[in-house]
């Protein structure tokens, strides 16, 4: 909810500030970064790095 939240004001910023096409391809990089690191990095990092017991 939060990253979606973080998009669209991104979104809704570039929007005000740029052109709509730019907005909307400088969003999508963004969001895919956010996405990236918030979610496929630590599930890679989990199953890389198993937990020691």
């Amino acid at each position: 909810m939060l990253a979606t939240t973080t998009a669209l004001t991104l979104l809704l910023l570039l929007r005000t500030a740029t052109d709509d096409t730019i907005a909307v391809w400088l969003n999508a990089a963004i969001t895919l970064w956010v996405v990236s690191v918030w979610f496929l990095l630590p599930i890679w990092v989990r199953r890389r790095y198993p937990p020691n017991r």
